[in-house]
């Protein structure tokens, strides 16, 4: 017996439309959960990583894009019952996008006085300052508007490689993520001629890889391709 065409249309949207709606539905179960997170870090701070919640929140929004920002279903998340402190979102052009609340996440971890928490998420602040993502973000964390020529690139990564020495055994695979960012930024020529910012060239480009050659220890594990890279700018 032959299948119709509308047949095979009528399954096919029945599967996608189900398909979809279980994804929404796995996005807010995943937002429930981080919720609970949320809450057990202000009754009971040490005991909750702020670092992982950082990392959970980024998740949590990124999937919430894809499954339901994307898909139009903004108003679900103005419920009371999926209402998040450190998350916010706002209609795009295109999509939907988030905000993370970095204000909640410093003060808690102020709260932790000079230990180890306190220094990664304000040093990730520093590093990270815009605070909204978007829909369709690719996977790197450090974009084409980083600066150029004024040493802030070098001086970021320094303070990763110091924190990694202070507490080496510390949320290992976000800081080497990160410093391999940075690392991308300082090698990779061609986002010179790809730049979108029109606020730097190879003239900054080659002022930064200077600025490194000075100020990082000839030791460091990526000395001598930045020092390589300066040569042939």
């Amino acid at each position: 017996m032959r299948t119709s065409t509308l047949t095979l249309l009528l399954t096919f949207s029945w599967f996608f439309l189900n398909n979809n709606s279980a994804l929404g539905e796995d996005a807010l179960k995943q937002l429930k959960q981080y919720q609970k997170q949320e809450i057990e870090a202000e009754k009971s701070l040490g005991k909750v990583d702020l670092a992982e919640l950082l990392r959970q929140s980024r998740e949590v929004a990124k999937q919430l894009q894809r499954q339901i920002l994307c898909a139009g279903k903004l108003g679900i998340l103005k419920k009371r019952e999926y209402k998040v402190k450190t998350l916010s979102f706002k209609p795009g052009a295109e999509c939907a996008h988030f905000t993370i609340n970095y204000a909640w996440f410093k003060k808690l971890a102020e709260r932790e006085g000079d230990g180890e928490q306190k220094e990664f998420i304000l040093l990730y602040i520093q590093t990270f300052p815009e605070s909204e993502r978007y829909a369709f973000e690719t996977s790197r964390e450090i974009v084409n508007c980083v600066q150029y020529g004024n040493g802030k690139l070098t001086e970021t990564y320094l303070n990763w490689r110091e924190y990694q020495k202070k507490f080496p055994s510390k949320h290992k695979q976000m800081v080497d993520k990160i410093l391999e960012e940075i690392t991308q930024n300082l090698l990779t020529q061609q986002q010179v001629v790809d730049n979108l910012c029109g606020s730097w060239g190879k003239k900054e480009y080659r002022q930064e890889l200077k600025h490194f050659i000075q100020k990082v220890p000839a030791d460091d594990p990526i000395y001598s391709q930045v020092k390589k890279a300066e040569e042939s700018v």
